[in-house]
């Protein structure tokens, strides 16, 4: 049998990426020229909307010339594709048995490969050798695990260019210099694990910008400088590990939430909890008590204000004490807070979306107060709230099928309001749910079967049919 070419591979390889990269276009040899050099089309082209192209230079060991002829073609411009301009390239070798395979399709598909990724800056990953894997490897762009491969060098900031990536795991390595900032721009990112290494530098606030984020490991480097608020930022983390490290200053209250953390091994203080602080708008001037507030007193001298015993606010309870203007957005970022008791005050306006970053949140009063607009969908992620009391403001628009996330919620108090439409049937499932009053609004609809066994409600008084029936 004839021995199979490069081309014939290029095909090949193309389709076996089509394969696995299903909402990309994958192209093979003359598809697309490079603009004004057309000697230096890419052997494969992979596009997608939005996106620079990746070319792919892929040659049969022993033979040595993939890596210089993918750079050259880093920068070129490619007719029609999206993005056009080629900011990466993969330099890709193949065992050479595979030439002589009778099923070549199948055994590009489980061939072991070399490969590389060189990107426009003259960056190169990794900075010396070639990873090894399969095409499932080459083509999973949402995960780039590659632990205890013995990679040295730099983190290339081009990284920060993979839009999908989810998960990036470069741990136990010999990966030396900082973070690259530009990490913060992978938007989609869930885990990232650099530890194990010998990084250097301040950890970057850019990772603060990783809003999905749920699993970081920086541990076991040569950090310093201190620890950015910003960490905190994304409301998902659970993970964290900072320890074996040179890390100075105090740990940002934002992180006191963190489930599972290394921070009581790294002998740093907490920094003060932000506290909200009664502003001209808050008819602060006004309240009926505001004992030692702004003054330099402990924070659980303030009045109203409660603390754990790191000094961080875990209650704020100022019932009817002639509280007047917005609620404060700020109260979202205090990461500790259990109890909020605002009912019974003069408040205006929105409830503040932000109110749902306050995720350890149990306990959620803001009745009887002059409150207006929709009630906002963010409070469904307060996933461990348990009394919700909305109930006596002027409050409009439909009930949010987010509340049906509200899983430990037991009381529900929405009445005496300007609510409309139906009840959304998430509410059903709320199997902690024990009391629910709505009454007062106006309610269309019917009811959902699974409410109708509550124990304490008002639903007779709505006069709506049970749904089903």
């Amino acid at each position: 049998m004839p021995r199979h070419t490069e081309p014939g591979a290029n095909y090949a390889l193309c389709a076996a990426l089509s394969e696995t990269l299903p909402v990309f276009g994958v192209r093979s040899e003359n598809t697309r020229q490079a603009v004004g050099s057309p000697n230096l089309r890419p052997d494969i082209l992979i596009v997608a909307d939005g996106r620079s192209p990746v070319a792919v230079k892929a040659e049969f060991m022993p033979a040595r010339a993939a890596e210089s002829e993918a750079r050259e073609r880093l920068g070129l411009e490619v007719g029609g594709a999206a993005g056009r301009r080629i900011d990466s390239a993969v330099a890709l070798r193949c065992p050479d048995d595979v030439g002589d395979a009778p099923d070549f399709a199948d055994a590009i598909r489980r061939a072991a490969l070399s490969y590389a990724v060189l990107y426009a800056d003259g960056s190169r990953f990794p900075q010396s050798g070639w990873l090894e894997g399969g095409v499932g490897e080459l083509s999973d762009l949402e995960h780039l695990h590659l632990p205890d491969n013995a990679l040295t060098g730099d983190i290339p900031p081009a990284l920060g260019n993979l839009s999908n990536l989810r998960s990036l795991a470069l741990d136990a390595n010999l990966l030396t210099g900082g973070i690259p900032p530009a990490l913060g721009d992978l938007s989609d990112l869930e885990s990232l694990h650099l530890s194990n290494n010998a990084l250097t530098g301040d950890i970057p606030p850019a990772l603060g910008d990783l809003r999905y984020l749920e699993s970081l490991r920086l541990s076991d480097n040569a950090l310093t400088g201190g620890i950015p608020s910003a960490l905190g930022n994304p409301r998902w983390l659970n993970y964290l590990r900072l320890s074996e490290n040179a890390l100075s200053g105090c740990v940002p209250a934002s992180l006191s939430g963190v489930a599972d953390s290394d921070l009581g091994q790294l002998g740093l203080p907490f920094c003060a909890a932000p506290a909200p602080e009664p502003e001209p708008s808050a008819g602060g001037a006004n309240w009926a008590s505001g004992d030692n507030w702004l003054s330099d007193r402990p924070l659980n001298e303030w009045h109203g204000v409660e603390t754990d015993a790191r000094g961080r606010v875990t209650a704020l309870r100022l019932p009817r004490n002639n509280l007047s203007g917005e609620p404060p957005a700020a109260l979202g970022e205090l990461p500790n807070l259990r109890v909020l008791e605002l009912q019974g005050n003069s408040l205006s306006g929105a409830i503040p979306p932000e109110l749902g970053g306050a995720a350890y949140l149990r306990y959620l009063n803001l009745a009887d107060n002059n409150l207006s607009g929709a009630i906002p969908d963010a409070l469904g992620g307060l996933a461990r709230l348990n009394h919700l009391d909305l109930s006596r403001n002027g409050l409009s628009g439909e009930i949010p099928p987010a509340l049906g996330e509200l899983s430990r919620i037991k009381n529900l108090d929405l009445s005496h309001n300007s609510l409309s439409g139906g009840l959304p049937d998430a509410l059903g499932g709320l199997t902690s749910l024990t009391d629910l009053h709505l009454g007062g609004n106006a309610l269309t609809g019917c009811v959902p079967r699974a409410l109708s066994a509550l124990p304490y409600s008002d639903l007779p008084s709505l006069a709506l049919r049970t749904c089903g029936d």
